[in-house]
């Protein structure tokens, strides 16, 4: 029987403001149980302040927050801790107390005044602290500890609260890769057993594969709220982020997997330069075109059919391309497209040589370029016998010269304008 999602935590119409900033400005957002959400954006979109505001450790000046059904003014510090709890990004030092007595601290909403930790709450605690392994520094003082192992610490402490919902400012900031994983593979866990996890994290990346949904913050603001690949798209990150991004699927997990290019380079555009095509493919032509839309020189190229990693960077970069109708296959109109942009160009650059020169249309562009670069991207120990067979083909031009990385390739045409 398929589980019933009630509302864990409601946020509506949220306003927080320091004199005249507005921290977080009107946002919304539900948690249902079983959700693990992510809330990303730049340092002061507000992450961290909506995050505060759930968990009451601030008050909002408008709207209103409640946790399981309950309003959150009308609760208690005790009684919002046994419903959420939060893992702050900057960690108290907790000066004498060891690992295990930190650990502990997790259970005391659910005690009364002067009551002290029974068995079931250290079993609980040790348990905790399995889960984060963090057992083997029970008895360590936690100022013993590095930046990571008191971060796990810290999580135990909210496992040990036995709350509805957790609430985690930048879980894996501290962590090396490992544990990375393995915070994020528990904290899925966590809400695939009917928790509701919201986190607040910079790496977009490990937030696309592991959370089904994503809020993208800015100045305070939602600007964009759903599933991964409908958040994390090229314009969305570029309004908020300021830089170009190219958005793929990863094909091992499945996930949205921006790589963010930067803006362009302090720099005027070399409109002498004239326009550079690439003959590319296979991604064999995306880090170069990288480099020269960095350079502010105008490119072209293709043909590209879809899914083609390069095609991916030229739609994210605005470059315009020859897109192919079918995989594999260029027809004549396209052929005679592409012979037109390698006229009209002052210069083509030939990517991956030893693959593309197999092709005759490919060999009959390369023919009629005006002035041919290639570029030879070799590994240690790979064999460039291409040379020997490009200088025949490339009857028109003056200029054939190797270049081995697309920093060259700019080079040479910004020294060639």
């Amino acid at each position: 029987m398929e589980r019933i999602r009630s509302a864990s935590v409601v946020a509506e119409s949220l306003v927080y403001q320091i004199g005249a900033n507005r921290l977080v400005d009107g946002v919304n957002l539900r948690g249902s149980v079983g959700d693990f959400i992510g809330i990303i954006g730049p340092n002061g979109a507000g992450k961290t302040t909506l995050l505060r505001l759930i968990s009451g450790l601030v008050r909002q000046q408008a709207g209103v927050v409640s946790l399981a059904g309950q309003n959150l003014n009308s609760l208690s510090p005790k009684a919002i801790s046994r419903i959420a709890a939060y893992v702050p990004q900057i960690l108290p030092y907790t000066f004498g107390f060891t690992s295990l007595e930190v650990v502990l601290m997790g259970r005391y909403p659910h005690m009364g005044w002067f009551q002290i930790e029974g068995m079931a709450d250290h079993q609980i605690a040790m348990e905790a602290m399995r889960r984060t392994e963090t057992l083997e520094f029970s008895d360590r003082s936690l100022m013993t500890l590095s930046g990571g192992e008191r971060q796990r610490v810290f999580l135990a402490r909210a496992l040990a609260q036995k709350s509805q919902i957790l609430l985690m400012d930048e879980p894996t900031s501290n962590l090396d890769i490992q544990h990375q994983l393995g915070v994020m593979d528990m904290l899925s866990e966590f809400a695939t057993q009917g928790m509701t996890v919201i986190m607040a994290i910079h790496d977009i990346n490990l937030a696309a594969r592991y959370c089904g949904r994503l809020l993208l913050m800015d100045r305070g603001q939602v600007l964009a709220d759903g599933k991964p690949e409908a958040v994390l798209t090229a314009s969305n990150l570029q309004n908020v982020f300021g830089v170009k991004a190219v958005v793929y699927t990863d094909p091992l997990t499945g996930a949205p997997a921006p790589i963010f290019i930067g803006g362009r380079l302090p720099m005027d555009p070399i409109a002498e330069c004239g326009g550079v095509h690439l003959v590319c493919g296979d991604g064999t032509g995306a880090r170069t075109m990288a480099a020269l839309w960095g350079a502010g020189i105008p490119i072209t190229a293709g043909p590209l059919q879809a899914g083609d990693f390069d095609r991916i960077v030229a739609d994210s970069l605005g470059i315009v391309y020859l897109p192919m109708t079918a995989p594999g296959s260029v027809g004549s109109e396209i052929h005679l497209r592409h012979l037109e942009l390698v006229e009209s160009a002052k210069c083509v650059v030939l990517c991956n040589p030893d693959i593309r020169l197999k092709d005759p249309n490919s060999r009959e562009v390369v023919a009629s370029a005006k002035r041919l670069v290639h570029l030879m991207d070799l590994k240690l120990g790979e064999q460039d016998n291409t040379d020997q067979v490009a200088p025949k083909i490339h009857k028109e031009g003056e200029v054939i010269v190797t270049c081995r990385t697309p920093t060259e390739v700019v080079r040479f045409i910004q020294g060639n304008a």
